[in-house]
């Protein structure tokens, strides 16, 4: 089993302004007066005197800066400001290597994210295997909260959950596809996030529709959405939603040249908690294991599954003085990861110049960062996990 290290390079979001001047045109008539002719002139003088583009000092591409070991990434934006910071635009930053433009992906009017809890009590989990992507990444205890989201025209699932509340930096993954996201409640700093990103929201502590509470089991692991209800809910706010795939490529996978058959991920904290994927070479599927056992979804009892891992390491932070013992996941900077799909591994570099762009992931082998077709899971995790890969 090989270790996979990490390291991270901060890098602070910067804004880009560019000073602009339009010209005024003047039409002086010929042979008036000296005083059109003095107009004439100071027209032509105020023409010649347009400001230069004030420079830019952020980089076209973020890239890891190798002198960096110990330097850790700035925290998440957000946190501390007040100030409204765009969503990003429909179309992913191009990557450095040559883009590749999703096969025939067709985003669904009325896209979204569900935030959805993972502790043992909140188990089983619904409906993820409807979903195109999930994420995973830590949060209070080292015990990670789940985010599917829900792209393709099509897609469906009768029963996604169980639906719990916000972290900040669920709210700035969300932003990097332009989704709303699903939720109940947020931490101070995951409201601070949707006020700051302007990211459209579904939230039940609000009394927004599209939430069932099941009687069966204890609250608060007990609320669940559909494909329908959402997409219902968004469309009578208008729409469509303009979203975009955010980092992610589909199309032909090149494979790596080490074998990847076996990932275990033991997330740091007190809890212990394990994820584990097994390849199935016949299916080129993994098969997801949590905690030692397999990760079934409770209404079909079907083993949950990846046609590609993506591992991104982030620097895992306590918040200051924060009574729950929340953290901060640093997302915003640049580091290693790790693309794993048919039963190959490659190392990655990801790096996100803000919270208003989508993260780049590239492969070090120089190849196109592209996925084969098939849920994705990525799963974020902190510098110290000890991955391994056999």
């Amino acid at each position: 089993m090989t270790p996979i290290p990490a390291r991270v390079t901060p890098r602070s979001p910067r804004l880009i302004v560019i000073a602009t001047h339009v010209p005024r045109h003047l039409n002086p008539k010929a042979a008036v007066s000296v005083v059109a002719l003095a107009l004439l002139l100071l027209a032509t003088a105020c023409q010649g005197q347009s400001p230069s583009p004030t420079p830019s000092n952020a980089p076209a591409n973020a890239s890891p800066s190798p002198n960096a070991a110990g330097a850790l990434p700035s925290p998440s934006p957000g946190l501390n400001s007040l100030s409204p910071v765009p969503s990003p635009s429909a179309i992913a930053s191009p990557s450095a290597v040559a883009a590749v433009v999703p096969g025939a992906v067709q985003i669904d009017d009325y896209p979204f994210a569900v935030m959805v809890d993972n502790i043992a009590e909140a188990r089983p989990h619904f409906g993820l295997a409807g979903a195109d992507v999930v994420y995973e990444a830590p949060a209070e205890a080292g015990i990670p909260r789940l985010m599917p989201i829900f792209l393709r025209a099509g897609s469906s699932a009768d029963r996604i959950g169980p639906v719990r509340s916000a972290r900040h930096y669920f709210v700035y993954i969300a932003n990097e596809y332009r989704t709303p996201l699903v939720h109940i409640g947020a931490s101070p700093q995951g409201f601070d996030a949707l006020s700051a990103t302007g990211l459209p929201d579904v939230d039940e502590a609000r009394g927004d529709p599209g939430f069932v509470r099941d009687p069966r089991r204890q609250a608060p692991h007990n609320a669940f959405v559909s494909t329908t209800s959402i997409r219902d809910a968004l469309r009578q706010r208008g729409g469509p939603i303009k979203a975009s795939m955010g980092p992610l490529n589909f199309g032909t996978y090149q494979p790596g040249a080490e074998p990847a058959t076996t990932i275990k991920i033991p997330y740091p904290g007190p809890e212990g908690y394990s994820v584990e994927y097994d390849y199935d070479a016949s299916q080129q599927l993994y098969s997801r294991i949590m905690d030692g056992q397999p990760h079934n979804d409770g209404d079909t009892g079907l083993q949950y599954t990846a046609a590609s891992i993506v591992i991104e390491y982030a620097d895992v932070e306590p918040i200051p003085n924060d009574d729950a013992g929340r953290v901060d996941v640093g997302l915003v900077g640049s580091g290693k990861g790790l693309l794993v799909a048919q039963g190959t591994q490659v190392p990655l570099q990801w790096s996100r110049a803000s919270v208003r762009a989508a993260t780049q992931f590239k492969r070090t082998d120089g190849m196109p960062f592209v996925l084969p077709s098939g849920q994705v899971w990525i799963q974020i995790v902190p510098l110290e996990t000890q991955v391994s890969v056999s």
